[in-house]
């Protein structure tokens, strides 16, 4: 009999539970089709995009990307297969479709409304990703574009007020139907913030140049100094590197070094 009245309590219990109330929300959208298979078959394509957004210091909430059929999330226009890249609160989902948006111009946000549990928005860490004007078109229909990232980093844990600031490069491959095919990245600008060591030279490196060189070339200089105060010590150098596209490949070539110029003492 008290199980019996256990059991009919608990039930009650459950029952009295209030469910989560829907709230509004974004869906985070990158790719659709009417057809399930045609849209399974962009799995790859986006996990490529994926890796470069991780690269891009923003990261896709755990099980996500997800391919769903549109009808199952209430706002979204039914008929549809899309991947799905998270469920964001309405005030977040602009500074993180931007980035994505930049490398995918086919993202986009739609309004839904879900239970507060099944948020799951991506995360940007540090700055977000910028696109520069450079671009190289290519016959195939793909384009090679410029966008950077600024991260700081302390490279000396025995120093962690030493912060080192640097503006990386990324040279991404997109083809005609939109999809990522490749990317690298440089170091571009350098420089050291905070307390340095005693003796540090304060290296610093200035991107001067980066500009098309051919049909399918760039060229990547930058202009590095230190602060030695070592007669004959190396006080100031360019670096050159020529980024080549190889098919659906980016090849950044050895970097180059020119115009050397020691600290001369008298």
């Amino acid at each position: 009999m008290r199980l019996t009245h256990a059991i009919a309590a608990g039930l009650l219990s459950l029952a009295s539970t209030p469910a989560s109330a829907d709230a509004p929300a974004q869906a985070i959208l990158w790719k659709g089709s009417r057809n399930k298979a045609e849209a399974e078959a962009r799995k790859a394509t986006g996990s490529t995009l994926e890796a470069f957004l991780r690269k891009a210091g923003l990261s896709l909430p755990e099980g996500y990307p997800r391919l769903i059929e549109s009808k199952t999330l209430p706002g979204l226009k039914p008929g549809f297969w899309v991947w799905l890249l998270g469920l964001c609160e309405p005030e977040a989902a602009p500074s993180i479709l931007g980035p994505i948006k930049r490398l995918a111009p086919e993202t986009y946000a739609r309004a839904v409304r879900i239970p507060t549990e099944q948020l799951a928005c991506p995360q940007q860490e540090g700055a977000p990703l910028e696109t520069r004007k450079l671009t190289l078109k290519r016959p195939s229909g793909a384009t090679l574009r410029v966008f950077t990232r600024d991260e700081t980093t302390t490279p000396d844990p025995e120093h962690p007020n030493l912060r080192l600031t640097r503006t990386r490069y990324f040279f991404t491959l997109i083809g005609a139907n939109g999809a990522v095919l490749d990317s690298k990245d440089l170091p571009g600008d350098e420089r050291f913030n905070g307390a340095p060591a005693p003796g540090f030279e304060s290296p610093r490196c200035d991107v001067t140049r980066l500009s098309a060189t051919g049909k399918d070339t760039l060229s990547f200089i930058r202009h590095c100094t230190t602060a030695t105060t070592e007669c004959g010590a190396l006080a100031s150098l360019d670096e050159r590197t020529v980024v080549t596209v190889e098919g659906d490949t980016v090849v950044p070539g050895v970097t180059e070094r020119a115009n050397e110029e020691d600290l001369t003492c008298h």
